[in-house]
Order: C-alpha cells, then sequence, then structure tokens
C-alpha cells in the first residue's frame, strides 16, 4: 500500500478547479504527485546514534503534465503523534534525520526518490511520530509552489 498526495503548480490548479466549463485546458505548469512507501511506516530499533527508534522510506516525486520541475527544498519536521494527531515537536537532540536523493531535477513525466532515514526518541518513550515534509519545487516555466506530506510512523 502506498499513500499519495498530489499539488499542482500555479495555472493548473486554476485549470483543474474550473472544469469543463473553461474551455480546452493546456498543461502549462508541471503537476507533481508524491508516494510514500513502504506504507505503512514501522520503526524499529534500535535508532542511530544512541536514539531509540529509527524509521526508514521513500518518498517519490512524481511530474504527471509533461514538464519538467526542480526540487528547491523537502524540509522534514518530526513530531510526537497520538493516533496520527500532533502533540509536540521533537527537540532537535532527540532526531537525527539522513535523506539521500540522487539529483533535485524531476524530469517531464518523471519521478525523484528521496529516501529518508530517519531516527529519534519521542518524549514518552513510544515510536508514534508524525513526520511533516515539506517540499518547495518550481517548475521549467518559473511557476512556484509547495505542499507537504505526512508520514505515520507507527
Amino acid at each position: 500500500m502506498t499513500m499519495t498526495r498530489h499539488w499542482r503548480i500555479g495555472a493548473a490548479a486554476l485549470l483543474a478547479l474550473c472544469g469543463a466549463g473553461c474551455g480546452a485546458a493546456t498543461a502549462t505548469n508541471a503537476v507533481v504527485n508524491s508516494v510514500v512507501s513502504p506504507n505503512p511506516v514501522v520503526a524499529q530499533a534500535p535508532g542511530d546514534g544512541g536514539l531509540q527508534w529509527v524509521a526508514a522510506f521513500t518518498l517519490t516525486l512524481n511530474e504527471t503534465a509533461g514538464l519538467g520541475a526542480t526540487v528547491t527544498a523537502a524540509n522534514a519536521v518530526v513530531y510526537e503523534a497520538s493516533a496520527g494527531i500532533i502533540t509536540s515537536t521533537l527537540a532537535p537532540e532527540d532526531v537525527l534525520i539522513q535523506v539521500n536523493a540522487t539529483g533535485n531535477k524531476i524530469a517531464a513525466n518523471g519521478s525523484l526518490p528521496i529516501e529518508y532515514r530517519i531516527s529519534y526518541t519521542a518524549p514518552n518513550g513510544g515510536r508514534a511520530v508524525l513526520v511533516k515534509i515539506t517540499v518547495s519545487v518550481t517548475d521549467d516555466n518559473g511557476a512556484s509552489t509547495s505542499g507537504f506530506v505526512n508520514v505515520n510512523v507507527t
């Protein structure tokens, strides 16, 4: 099972909302979808750097409108969570985020996998956390946007 999020850049979002009543739609902006695998993400012990847990997953960004895009930021924040509800942000000394990407360019109709390995110790000692990844992209026509993906870790 995978978790998928979609966001559009610039005018493409307006065209998607406008529908058939607005005339012919031409893709002038990139459309980026995100998929997290595995899903669900299950933490294992022990984590790296003396931390209690480690969660590993891949965030894959896919461009589907035929226009390339560049990832300008991918910022992960780890929150303590209960049943997916954020209860607090983990302190910096309680989190180690390791990221591996082959580059920052998503080719037209292409994909970019970003591997995450997140070690952490939650204040309550549990392993349930929520990782919120905010991704900013600029398409090849210069339009920019951002979106986020929530990754539940059990």
